[in-house]
């Protein structure tokens, strides 16, 4: 379990360090797409920080975060989607709409089951988010946008969720024959969240 314990360190870390050093950096707050993507990280730096307390300290189930995690990721991420899309505002009342969804499903099955795991909100939500990373990612490549360094996100977005998906479809349960693959997970985390830092520090010194 030593992998997992350590992979799980790096990630905490790395989103730490990425989230303040993001809010440190005017030109990131100011930028909209920017600032949608740090909200992004403190929301789930938030939720990190209350599931590691809830399994560590208080010796207690961190279920009932499963149903906030997986309405507020897929709102936040689609609300940075959107604005790069360019998607009309008429339209974007369709990602609230999908996050109630999702909502309700996980809180249902909480409370009737107490069990928020066992439905399809995550894998929908895994699923929506590739297909949108992955056209945006094409969207920059036709664009040739190489001074935007905000794509390097993006496709540590794609690669995460996607992989992601593959992952928890086929391992739902932590176990120790398992236990590499989640670690696996966590250096996709490390990626995205070390990524992160280095676009920030690329718009910060950028010219």
């Amino acid at each position: 379990m030593l992998p997992l314990y350590i992979s799980i360190f790096g990630s905490l870390c790395l989103l730490v360090i990425a989230f303040l050093y993001g809010k440190s950096n005017n030109r990131v707050i100011k930028n909209k797409e920017t600032k949608l993507y740090l909200r992004y990280l403190g929301f789930f730096l938030t939720i990190e920080i209350a599931r590691k307390l809830a399994q560590y300290i208080f010796d207690t189930s961190s279920d009932c975060l499963f149903i906030i995690y997986v309405t507020g990721e897929f709102y936040l991420l689609f609300s940075l989607f959107n604005k790069a899309l360019g998607i009309p505002q008429k339209w974007r009342v369709g990602t609230a709409i999908l996050a109630g969804c999702f909502f309700v499903e996980t809180a249902t099955l909480w409370l009737i089951f107490d069990n928020p795991y066992m439905g399809y909100s995550k894998v929908i939500s895994h699923v929506l988010i590739s297909i949108a990373t992955g056209v945006i990612l094409v969207k920059y490549l036709k664009e040739v946008e190489t001074d935007d360094p905000f794509w390097i996100i993006y496709a540590s977005l794609f690669l995460y969720y996607i992989t992601s998906l593959l992952l928890f479809m086929f391992m739902e349960q932590l176990t120790e024959k398992n236990v590499a693959i989640w670690a696996i997970n966590n250096l996709l985390s490390c990626i995205l969240y070390g990524n992160s830092i280095y676009v920030f520090y690329s718009l910060k010194h950028a010219r």
